[in-house]
């Protein structure tokens, strides 16, 4: 996030941002399963890709960019919406494998 960016793959920086963030979603709620996976994490993950873009403002070799802090967002709802569905992915998978039914 501080090194000086590097020429790369047209988009790749952006999925770059939507794994990291996804990746770090997961962290994050497993690392406190106590927990749901709700408000205070997610926007605990978006201030810190605000926090991050925020930094590279004053960093000469570095941009702030709404675009990669859309892509933060992205990565958490993607995972927040994996967090929501797994619930009913799970139960049509034990029927599925209970009676051989199709889920």
């Amino acid at each position: 996030a501080f090194s000086p960016q590097v020429a790369a793959v047209p988009g790749g920086d952006k999925a770059s941002h939507l794994l990291a963030f996804l990746v770090l979603a997961v962290l994050l709620d497993w690392s406190s399963p106590e927990r749901a996976f709700d408000l205070d994490k997610i926007g605990l993950l978006i201030g810190y890709g605000a926090f991050i873009e925020v930094i590279q403002y004053f960093l000469p070799t570095r941009e702030f960019s709404l675009a990669d802090l859309a892509a933060d967002a992205v990565g958490v709802t993607c995972y927040t919406i994996v967090y929501h569905l797994r619930p009913t992915v799970l139960t049509a998978i034990r029927r599925y494998l209970a009676g051989g039914r199709r889920p």
